[in-house]
């Protein structure tokens, strides 16, 4: 059975970059809380929201890294990382954020049709594209990593954009697809009073 997990203090949908990255000092805030995911809407959003999510069955939650909601890892070796974060306003937008997973995996672009042609998951009740790339992972740290696989997904919601990424072998990640993509499906998004 899967239950909603706690990611303790999280940005503010309204945070800046400069405060979610700890470039800059964040503002006071109430303790972080037990139980569900907690994004604060701010003072430009009518109500506070809840952001909720499922823990997929064999994940390992790792330990918190700033700008994340969540990271986990997976895999028989834990040889995979999945995580999700919020970035503001629409981080570039789709293609631009897609055709970026692509670069990593030492991939050309898509234009703007074939990003929209992707096929498609329900996060947060909207239709996400799902990019699925297999190639030469060349993150942001570490050396290239032939034979890799990323599955990823963002979602738009407002003043902020949920992305959610999945880099491991290929092999591994094929086998976690599913559970990624049931976890991407888990996210809610409650006004609360």
């Amino acid at each position: 059975m899967r239950t909603v997990m706690d990611a303790g203090r999280t940005p503010a949908l309204s945070m800046t970059s400069a405060v979610r990255f700890r470039y800059a000092p964040a503002p006071p805030s109430a303790p972080a809380s037990k139980g569900p995911h907690v994004a604060d809407g701010g003072p430009d959003e009518p109500e506070s929201r809840q952001l909720r999510w499922q823990s997929p069955e064999g994940w390992q939650e790792a330990t918190s890294r700033p700008g994340r909601l969540v990271t986990f890892t997976a895999g028989p070796a834990e040889e995979i990382t999945c995580y999700a974060m919020l970035l503001p306003g629409d981080a570039g937008g789709i293609t631009a954020n897609v055709n970026r997973w692509r670069s990593q995996m030492a991939l050309g672009p898509l234009d703007e049709q074939k990003a929209a042609d992707l096929p498609q998951i329900e996060v947060l009740g909207r239709a996400a594209p799902l990019v699925e790339v297999a190639g030469t992972y060349t993150g942001m740290m570490g050396p290239p990593k032939d034979g890799a696989m990323l599955l990823a997904t963002l979602c738009p919601l407002g003043t902020q954009c949920l992305f959610i990424k999945m880099v491991g072998p290929e092999a591994a990640v094929k086998a976690e697809k599913a559970r990624f993509i049931g976890f991407c499906e888990s996210f809610e998004l409650e006004a609360t009073p």
